[in-house]
């Protein structure tokens, strides 16, 4: 905004002069603004649209900017950019977000803003919008790997979302959304590899018949200990063992 004064006018400057740039520019503006906004509509209502929405912040479905929160979505083509193999692996890219292994090693630590527990309590675990704890704990259960093939998005609110959903809530939540059929028949099937004997294996199996859909997926994950590390209790345990099979239905 310019603002002049009588004494700043001189031969090269007027008054008509000023109020015409005024004139332009309070045209020009809003005209820049909404080319602005007709080019972000335009890019919400292309494919990144439902990727964009978001139901934890509220329990609706609203845009990701109009969240009462500061949420943060992970979609599953960005998980397998990452490599992540479970859940606690692929939210290691939210700012904020800390991932660190329990006292019994086997289950993770989620701490949101640098709140941590021993259990980390503070933070909801959901699975398409369900509770998931241990019932003695009020946390996540343990040795809780979940794995990412069945994941579709994750939705994470980072700081406090007791509002909606309660006292379980106070650092975070953490809501995990699963694969649906769509609209056709398809199987999918994986298999990874690696160090210290690590196997996984997975498949998914979507059925789609008239209004009744189904989606299935099932995962077996194995790994053993790192042999070539002793310390004073013995080999470095890395061991353990996983079966993960997830089902949803639906009829109209």
């Amino acid at each position: 905004v310019f603002f002049a004064s009588e004494s700043m006018l001189d031969g090269h400057i007027t008054k008509k002069k000023v109020l015409t740039s005024a004139l332009l520019l309070s045209t020009i503006v809003p005209i820049a603004m909404a080319e602005e906004a007709g080019k972000l509509d335009a890019l919400l209502a292309m494919s990144l649209e439902e990727i964009l929405q978001v139901e934890v912040a509220t329990g609706t479905r609203v845009q990701l900017t109009e969240a009462p929160a500061i949420v943060s979505v992970i979609t599953a083509e960005e998980i397998a950019l990452t490599g992540a193999r479970n859940l606690a692996e692929a939210l290691e890219q939210i700012p904020g977000m800390h991932i660190m292994p329990s006292i019994n090693r086997l289950t993770p630590l989620f701490a949101i803003r640098g709140i941590f527990t021993d259990s980390t309590p503070q933070v909801l675990v959901m699975i398409d919008g369900v509770e998931t704890s241990e019932l003695t704990a009020l946390s996540v259960p343990y040795s809780f790997y979940y794995p990412i093939n069945a994941i579709d998005r994750i939705e994470v609110i980072r700081g406090p979302g007791s509002a909606v959903y309660g006292a379980d809530a106070l650092s975070g939540v953490i809501n995990i959304i699963t694969k649906t059929a769509d609209e056709s028949s398809d199987i999918e099937v994986g298999a990874r590899t690696g160090s210290f004997d690590y196997y996984e294996g997975w498949v998914n199996a979507n059925w789609v018949d008239d209004a009744f859909k189904a989606s299935l997926s099932v995962t077996r994950e194995s790994q053993n200990n790192d042999k070539d590390r002793t310390t004073q209790y013995g080999v470095m345990k890395r061991n353990r063992d996983m079966h993960n099979i997830h089902l949803n239905m639906s009829y109209n």
